[in-house]
């Protein structure tokens, strides 16, 4: 199932609405229950990590959305969005209407909350970190092209959701030996390390702490970069959030034996082996492709091959 930052925003903005947080409407919010740790996640528990995030939030926000989300002892008996925001209104000396105004914002910073995972009853093992440079990724794409075994481009594609104010650049640093080709309106400037690169990807304007951006480069030949001779993989080190990744890899001239998925393993283990619950079809045609949810802590995830 793929997860969208906005589609996390949406069903929190639906859970407010008629009776507030209840089983069934927790149910039909399906990416926030992703985001909270998995489908199977029991209505206890989901309410459980909720109301820890909402507790997390600046007092103010979370005194808010425990009431409107009929979450507090006050308002759980309240059938409805309106009579909430009445009653939060009334503690505060507020119209309806500006605690509604106020609530958009207080979501916002609950999503974000929910994102990075820097709440005490969390499900991430890693919190991601919040204040220096940090960033949730929506989705990454990443395509590779393959001709008879060798290398011929990458195409990269990074949504992401700015966790700070003002940052000039997105660094990416990467082992592979390929110069990146931005799109408007990144460009980008390399720096070797040994037998590393990394790629600061510069925004046309400082990027702003709550929005989303687009990030799609190529990655192609250079002479001045190396080879990497035939390839066996491609795979990513994710060290912040990213809800959803997908590997495409198409396969000109002469194709694999086998091909398979692999998860959160070590620099050293990647890319596995392929076993009979791993291993991806070739037989649809030239392209196989691989999906992943919810990774981080700097684990590769990809997919490996074995030629004849």
């Amino acid at each position: 199932m793929p997860t969208d930052i906005q589609d996390l925003e949406a069903d929190l903005l639906y859970l407010r609405k008629g009776a507030g947080v209840t089983p069934e409407r927790v149910n039909a919010a399906g990416v926030l229950r992703l985001v909270l740790g998995g489908q199977d996640l029991s209505y206890a528990d989901v309410r459980e990590r909720l109301v820890s995030a909402i507790r997390s939030l600046h007092e103010a926000d979370a005194e808010l959305l425990m009431d409107v989300f009929a979450l507090s002892p006050d308002t759980g008996r309240m059938g409805l969005l309106r009579e909430r925001r009445a009653y939060y209104g009334d503690k505060v000396g507020r119209k309806a209407e500006t605690v509604a105004a106020r609530e958009k914002q207080a979501v916002v910073n609950l999503r974000n909350q929910l994102l990075t995972g820097w709440y005490p009853a969390s499900p991430l093992g890693v919190r991601v970190p919040e204040l220096h440079n940090g960033i949730v990724n929506e989705s990454v794409r990443i395509t590779t092209v393959v001709a008879d075994g060798y290398w011929q481009e990458t195409r990269e594609h990074y949504r992401f959701l700015a966790l700070f104010d003002e940052a000039d650049y997105l660094r990416i640093s990467s082992s592979f030996p390929g110069r990146p080709v931005p799109e408007p309106p990144f460009t980008v400037r390399t720096r070797r390390l040994n037998d590393s690169w990394n790629h600061d990807f510069h925004h046309a304007g400082p990027m702003r702490r709550g929005h989303l951006y687009d990030l799609r480069y190529k990655l192609v030949p250079d002479p001045d970069y190396g080879h990497p001779g035939r390839l066996r993989e491609t795979s990513r080190a994710f060290h912040e959030r990213t809800l959803t990744a997908i590997f495409e890899t198409v396969f000109l001239g002469a194709r694999p034996r086998t091909v398979w998925s692999f998860n959160r393993l070590s620099f050293l283990e990647r890319p596995g082996t392929p076993t009979t619950n791993n291993q991806l079809d070739l037989k649809g045609g030239s392209t196989v492709t691989t999906q992943y949810h919810d990774l981080y802590g700097g684990l590769f995830s990809g997919m490996g091959w074995e030629w004849e």
